[in-house]
């Protein structure tokens, strides 16, 4: 008798301690114990993106990890990388994470001026607005 073991949901960590504007984000996925092997696909937003994998088993018990890299930029803030975990042999034997981007960049000031014409005598009022994260 096969007995099938659902790969639980995958763990993703990034290496190192935070991702910073137009560097090289690593990503890691683990699937600590799946029978069969579990196959593991990458997604970034909706697109699909290449991983490598490796797999460790002890006795009929597979342990996968795959790995991403790919350079971040402040844009990416809060993108969304998907690692999903599958055995494509068995039908619906799936599970997934999804890891939001963190990404770190410096700020950007930029000073609103009004849109109308000022006179003298007209009360000025400037608007300052940052953007960074941290914030």
């Amino acid at each position: 008798m096969n007995v099938f073991l659902l790969p639980p949901r995958p763990i993703v960590e990034v290496q190192g301690e935070v991702l910073v504007e137009n560097s090289l984000a690593r990503l890691i996925c683990t699937v600590p114990r799946s029978k069969p092997p579990a196959q593991i696909r990458w997604f970034r937003g909706k697109k699909e993106i290449a991983g490598v994998s490796s797999r460790h088993q002890t006795g009929k018990i597979f342990a996968i990890t795959s790995s991403v890299n790919f350079t971040v930029d402040r844009k990416d803030n809060g993108d969304i990388v998907t690692c999903e975990a599958n055995v494509p042999s068995v039908k619906g034997m799936k599970n997934r994470t999804d890891f939001p981007l963190n990404v770190r960049f410096p700020p950007v000031v930029k000073v609103q001026t009004p849109s109308v014409h000022l006179r003298e005598g007209d009360d000025l009022t400037l608007t300052c607005l940052v953007t960074g994260n941290p914030q």
